[in-house]
């Protein structure tokens, strides 16, 4: 390892900062650290440092010492006001040198606002913690490893490369720009680096998928067949004799509880089912003669779009320039593209409705804006937990493209009730069909004595944090909450702990293994994509969740004792209370980790097994079973008033 200090002074008692991000940074630092003199204070930037300082007993610092959770908070809010005026002058710009994407009403930086968000805030998030650090710190010099290039790279599969490489070090980036007033110094690139973070799906599974989604019947009478087994063959033969007069519908994206709901919504009389299918391909095999230089040019000319890029003092136009040229010039006909083919697609299936569970990308948004452009309505239906606090990002991903909004429970009515009439989204109670069927199967399971315990844990967000509602997540703070668990879990051998790891592919895992092992904690099973949730759930005698995500309302389908740590997502009053009339809560870890240590111990669990207050709020609606029902209904009831 060399230091690249040419200009390093003679005073021996400098203040040297030393940033650290991964185990490998952590270990090559320290074989050279004592050719480093004076006054060293290490800054761990992420859990994989901080467990190998750990490891080694070093002392160090995190960067949220040096802020108040609030003032990120703030910062985080205010970006949103801010990325929804850049949004409007980067569209107002791309519709006075492209005519057709004004007469279309295609808007696509505010459809692409999602990955604006995550973007925008890992840089401003990132300036704030070390424009903090430093003004309490004040060192000499700050040292930090140079970054490996990871470059803008367009992928086929999703829109997801918007967002920065997990592995890439957005720190460093940062500090490679000159409005710093500070020594930095760099030290040489890591001599190692993982392999790229994907999915594992093959050509050919991605192929016949996207063959079973371009036929509408064979893909209506899988999901028919899979949700329903061997009867769901009769009803399809059914179907078939009696298929006259149909309404035909689209569905955007993943089914989630509309496929749950297929059946139902078969037996109204509306269908088939069709899939429009569009994907990166609009992207990048796109030859439609338009040409948006001119647009770019002046956008990258005009003072009051770069000053959208600097933050306490920073720069950081030149970090996210590739991505915003992208918008500019490839995502506005990848827009214009996919509205056209959704018009096409409209009228040559008479299609009378457009269902989606959640619409996040740009081309997603295009797609619903060509169905608003043919009077067709458009129809989401919540996918995932929330609305116990305000999610702000949900106004984006669920309210501002559709014309109607299912959600799974009155309490989320009200939480978004205001912002969606802004947008002229009525919002429907309705339940999830995806927890009516696990609570009936779950009613029919036996109570067990097999001393399981099931600990789901989520996954950190790394460079894709993004801050929508209070307290701002912390992946350091949240692998001190897992450190937490795991260490109270271990200290119980009479239990079996089975630990389920988040199985996106697009994060670094920690070696939760080699933690365990370290410790000689001998119970613990890790499982990632082997068994789902609904598997694990029926093995275990209770559940410990360390962030109230969607596994809690899977969780709460059961009758089995539920854990839950509040303090990295914070619920509103009133869906508190009635959370922790049903499970074990708290946001202060020690007081949490104490109440597990007493059921652990002493098996009092003193929470109402059965209560169903917050499921019927947030999740089930009216307990009854019959969301499919109610959906299908409430759908065959926005066609019949559209057509």
């Amino acid at each position: 390892m060399t230091f690249h200090n040419d200009s390093k002074t003679e005073d021996q008692r400098e203040k040297i900062l030393i940033l650290l991000e991964t185990e490998l940074q952590v270990n090559e630092c320290l074989a050279h650290f004592d050719e480093l003199s004076g006054e060293k204070i290490i800054i761990a930037l992420s859990p994989f440092a901080m467990y190998e300082l750990d490891r080694k007993g070093i002392k160090y610092k995190i960067p949220e010492e040096y802020y108040s959770p609030k003032d990120l908070y703030s910062l985080g809010m205010a970006n949103f006001q801010r990325i929804e005026d850049l949004c409007k002058i980067i569209d107002n710009c791309i519709s006075g040198w492209c005519k057709e994407a004004g007469e279309l009403k295609i808007r696509p930086a505010l459809f692409n606002f999602y990955s604006l968000k995550m973007i925008y805030d890992a840089m401003t998030i990132r300036i704030f913690q070390l424009s903090n650090i430093f003004d309490i710190e004040k060192p000499d010099v700050v040292y930090i490893h140079d970054s490996r290039l990871f470059p803008f790279r367009y992928k086929n599969d999703d829109e997801g490369f918007f967002r920065f490489d997990n592995r890439d070090s957005l720190y460093s980036k940062l500090l490679k720009l000159n409005e710093w007033k500070i020594r930095i110094m760099f030290f040489d690139i890591e001599s190692n680096i993982e392999p790229e973070l994907k999915p594992a799906n093959s050509p050919l599974f991605q192929g016949l998928k996207k063959y079973i989604f371009s036929k509408p019947n064979i893909y209506n009478l899988a999901m028919i067949v899979k949700k329903n087994g061997l009867n769901g063959i009769f009803f399809w033969i059914k179907y078939l004799i009696y298929s006259k007069e149909r309404k035909h519908i689209v569905l955007l994206g993943g089914g989630y509880n509309w496929d749950d709901s297929l059946k139902e919504i078969l037996s109204e009389k509306i269908g088939p089912v069709y899939h429009f299918n569009h994907g990166g391909e609009e992207l990048f095999n796109n030859n439609q003669d338009i040409n948006l230089n001119n647009a770019w040019n002046e956008l990258y000319s005009s003072r009051i779009f770069i000053d959208f890029f600097s933050f306490m003092g920073i720069d950081f136009l030149s970090i996210l320039k590739e991505r915003l040229e992208f918008i500019v010039k490839r995502s506005t006909k990848a827009c214009i593209k996919t509205q056209k083919d959704m018009e096409g697609f409209i009228n040559k299936n008479n299609i009378r409705a457009v269902i989606s569970s959640v619409i996040a990308t740009s081309l997603d948004h295009s797609a619903a804006r060509a169905a608003h452009n043919q009077k067709v309505p458009v129809i989401t239906w919540q996918h995932g937990a929330y609305g116990a606090f305000h999610h702000q990002i949900i106004n984006y991903l669920d309210l501002i493209s559709s014309d109607y909004h299912f959600v799974f429970g009155d309490s989320i009515k009200d939480q978004y009730t205001q912002q969606a009439i802004s947008y002229g989204t009525k919002i429907v109670s309705i339940g999830s069909a995806a927890l009516d069927r696990l609570q009936i199967k779950f009613s029919k399971e036996r109570q067990s004595e097999s001393r399981k315990i099931l600990y789901i844990t989520a996954s950190g967000y790394q460079n894709h944090l993004y801050i929508s509602h209070y307290p701002p997540f912390s992946d350091n703070y949240f692998w001190q909450t897992q450190k937490a668990i795991i260490d109270t879990l271990g200290k119980h051998p009479e239990y079996s702990i089975i630990m389920k790891l988040h199985p996106t592919p697009y994060y670094r895992k920690l070696d939760f293994k080699s933690y365990t092992d370290e410790k000689n904690y001998d119970n613990f099973e890790f499982i990632m994509n082997e068994k789902s949730t609904e598997e694990l759930l029926l093995l275990a005698d209770m559940v410990i969740l360390d962030i109230p995500s969607t596994v809690l309302l899977q969780s709460l389908t059961t009758s089995k004792p539920v854990f839950v740590y509040m303090g990295h997502a914070r619920f509103d009053p009133a869906p508190l209370q009635l959370l922790m009339n049903r499970a074990v809560c708290h946001e202060n870890l020690e007081k949490f980790i104490l109440k597990l240590e007493e059921y652990l111990t002493n098996k009092n669990y003193s929470k109402d097994l059965y209560n169903n207050d917050y499921l019927l709020r947030f999740g089930t609606y009216l307990d009854k079973g019959f969301a499919s029902r109610r959906a299908a209904q409430a759908l065959r009831q926005i066609i019949d008033k559209n057509f």
